[in-house]
């Protein structure tokens, strides 16, 4: 599939189908964003950054990233396709384990 072709595909079918016609949630973008290039640099693992993240975040927004992630997580999209909603959300931080990335931030929150 080329770039153009992923793209589309996040945009038309992935995030509307996903979210059931709801925008991208906040908190899932300020999730994306946490993972910087240097984001082992700053925390030294993905658990700690993981945990830091989750420490920070409101009841509330803990409710709505939970419930995002688990309509990713549960959606037939590919990882790559889940990769570039990520990354294009303001995640500098390249995972081929994506599902599982989401699923373990799911599990703390």
């Amino acid at each position: 599939m080329t770039g153009r072709a992923v793209t589309l595909a996040v945009r038309f079918l992935v995030a509307p189908f996903r979210q059931g016609s709801r925008e991208v949630p906040e908190v899932f973008v300020e999730f994306c964003q946490w993972f910087y290039q240097d984001v082992l640099v700053h925390y030294g693992s993905i658990d700690r950054a993981l945990s830091a993240f989750v420490d920070q975040l409101d009841d509330p927004s803990k409710v709505t990233l939970k419930a995002y992630l688990e309509d990713l997580i549960a959606s037939d999209a590919t990882d790559e396709e889940l990769e570039k909603l990520w990354q294009d959300h303001g995640s500098e931080f390249g995972s081929t384990r994506i599902r599982r990335l989401f699923a373990d931030l799911q599990g703390r929150l």
